[in-house]
This record gives C-alpha cells, structure tokens and sequence, in this order.
C-alpha cells in the first residue's frame, strides 16, 4: 500500500485489500495451529496453507483450484491424523479446514488482483489515446497529427495560405534491422525522428505515421521551400550518422485540398522516390515525367 505525505493519502486498491486480507487470515491461522497442533502437525498444516494460498492465486481454474485443494487438504488431515499420536480428529479437521480456507483466501485475492490489473490496463490503454506525443521520438502520435493536418488545411484554405507535407520513411529498414537486431532498429529510428523534431521551426509539425513512417507540417511553405527543408534534414541526418531517409513531397493546393489526397500524393512521391533510389522527389516531379516515369 503506498501513502502520501501530508492530506493526499493514496486510497488502498483492490489488489492491496486482497493481499493484506490473504496476509491477515494466513497469520491468524497460523497462530491457530501453534495453539491447537504440535510443533510437527503446526509446521505441515502451516505449509500446507501456503501451498493452497498460492494454488488459489494462480487459479489456473476454479474448479481446478477446489479439486487441488481439496485433495492437498484430505492428504494433510490423513498424514497428521497417522504421523502424530494420541492426537484425536479435532487436529486434521483444523489441517483441513484451514487449507480449504487458504484456498478461498487465494481465490478471493487472485480475481481482487485480476480486477485491479484490468483497471489499471483501461487506464494506461485511456492515457495513452489521450496523450498526444509519442514518448519514444517526441513527435505527435498518428491520430493527432492528421487532426493537425486537418486544421492546417483548414487554416491555409481560409487564409489563402500555402503549406507543404512531407512524408519520410526510412529507406532500408530491414538492413537495420539485420544490422543493428529490432531493438537497435528501433532506437536508431527514434533517434533519427528527434533530430529531424530538432531541426524544424517552432510552428512546423511532425508526427507518426504507420509502418515507421513520419509525416512533417511546413506551415507557410511552398513546394520550392519544402524541398530546402527536405535537404537540410537529409544533411542533418548524414552529418549525424543516422539512418537513411527518403521523403515524399506535396503542396497545398497544388497537389490536393484535403488531407486525405495530400497524404496520398505524398506517399505517392515517397514510393516513386524509393523506387528510384532518390533522396526525395515531389508530385510535381511525379508528373513532368522525372526519373523512370
């Protein structure tokens, strides 16, 4: 159970209730035997309490669980009831109810840690859809930079503004893969977007996309400005020794009044770029015929 100094006491959870409920019965039984057992009748009925506590709390089925019980607990009473002398049956009746109350105990305790464990999932699973930046690269997550997308179209259509969209990828993310293993891959991503977070200005826009694929905002850019911009990150990258990028690049209105068709030409000119081992390539370049088109 965790407290808070001052006012803020923490409120104890289910999981915390069960446990010290578990920890409470499992001493008073305990006590109980001392009194009412000998010292080796105390010592095998005491772990057999144990044993069906932790049968209980990994519940690998209910009935599973009384069956278990109930059989640990005859073989107990019938070991005390043999092994001990002069002993009558008020011992392997205390053996044997007090390990088929353990097993409750642990039943009990088990769904009450289960409950909270679910609790406590939803609201990690809550946080996280409500939390728009991406722990691991400080962009914005998927959903919340298409709304800033959304917006900024919005925006630049009311204003009779233009903007541009970048789409990157990384270009042989496998060879990472094979080169660094998938969690090497995966830092070496994060790191690369950060870089790519640091260079931009405060009013441009990175986010996530599927597939490790990242999208940049550049607000009051045109399609001339966004190819710059794209060869400053490709520098920035090179000089750092990050991992390889192409970008695909679309400008609003030219290539699409929705975010929808601008992403879709942007990964368009991503997939051409790729296709043609270039470092970046726009829907312009799509269309005047460049490369192998």
């Amino acid at each position: 159970m965790r407290f808070a100094v001052g006012r803020n006491i923490a409120r104890p959870t289910i999981g915390d209730a069960a446990a010290g409920a578990l920890l409470l019965v499992g001493l008073a039984l305990c006590v109980a035997v001392h009194v009412l057992l000998p010292g080796g009748a105390a010592n095998l009925a005491i772990a057999s309490f144990g044993l069906a506590a932790l049968i209980g709390l990994w519940q690998p089925s209910r009935a599973l669980v009384v069956i278990a019980a109930v059989v640990l607990a005859l073989i107990v009473a019938a070991l005390i009831y043999t092994q001990v002398r002069d002993i009558g049956l008020g011992g392997p009746a205390v053996a044997f109810v007090g390990t088929l109350i353990m097993a409750v105990v642990g039943i009990v305790a088990s769904e009450a840690i289960r409950r909270v464990y679910r609790r406590v999932t939803e609201y990690q699973r809550i946080n996280d859809a409500l939390t728009p930046i991406d722990a691991a690269t400080g962009a914005l997550k998927a959903s919340f930079g298409r709304d800033r997308l959304r917006s900024e179209v919005a925006r630049a259509f009311r204003y009779q503004r233009s903007f541009s969209l970048l789409i990157g990828r990384p270009f042989d993310y496998r060879g990472e893969v094979d080169r660094r293993g998938p969690e090497g891959a995966e830092a070496s991503f994060n790191d690369a977007v950060r870089l790519i977070a640091s260079r931009l200005r405060n009013t441009d826009i990175i986010s996530l996309e599927p597939d490790r694929a990242f999208a940049i905002i550049l607000t009051e850019t045109t399609a001339e400005g966004g190819e710059y911009a794209g060869q400053h990150l490709q520098s920035a990258l090179r000089s750092e020794g990050q991992m390889d990028m192409r970008f695909g690049l679309v400008q609003f209105p030219d290539d699409g009044v929705t975010e929808d068709r601008l992403v879709s030409e942007a990964y368009d000119a991503l997939t051409f770029a790729e296709m043609a081992n270039m470092p970046m390539a726009s829907r312009r370049e799509l269309l005047a015929g460049t490369g192998a088109l």
